[in-house]
């Protein structure tokens, strides 16, 4: 679920999703930079993630921006990882695969980022 960021965009209603038997996990892609939010409001958006899922006995997911991603910002994003993880989401994914490289909507440093987001991952396997 995209995340209520904006009065058009997003889902205001977690709680119902979440109230369906059927899911057994909940997502959601707080992609900062694409909505002109900053580092704390994706962290925000991940604790109320996390805390509802557990809430509701469902799986937590959250993904992370790895496109049309601004030069300089690869830390911090892939930084999210460890703080996700030590806020208990239980898997956390990238869009797109290698940062996008060679693509219309490629981050700025495609290899720089992937290469951070793989050291990442590594660490918490």
């Amino acid at each position: 679920m995209i995340p209520k960021a904006f009065e058009t965009l997003g889902t205001p209603d977690w709680e119902s999703i979440l109230a369906i038997p059927e899911i057994d996990m909940f997502s959601t892609d707080p992609y900062y930079h694409v909505f002109g939010m900053d580092r704390e409001w994706a962290i925000k958006t991940a604790k109320r993630t996390v805390a509802l899922a557990q809430k509701f006995g469902k799986k937590s997911q959250l993904w992370l921006q790895l496109f049309r991603l601004p030069g300089g910002e690869e830390e911090s994003v892939s930084t999210l990882i460890p703080t996700y993880r030590n806020l208990g989401v239980d898997s956390i994914f990238g869009w797109s695969y290698l940062a996008n490289a060679g693509t219309s909507i490629s981050s700025d440093n495609p290899d720089v980022l992937w290469k951070l987001i793989t050291d990442e991952y590594r660490r918490i396997t």
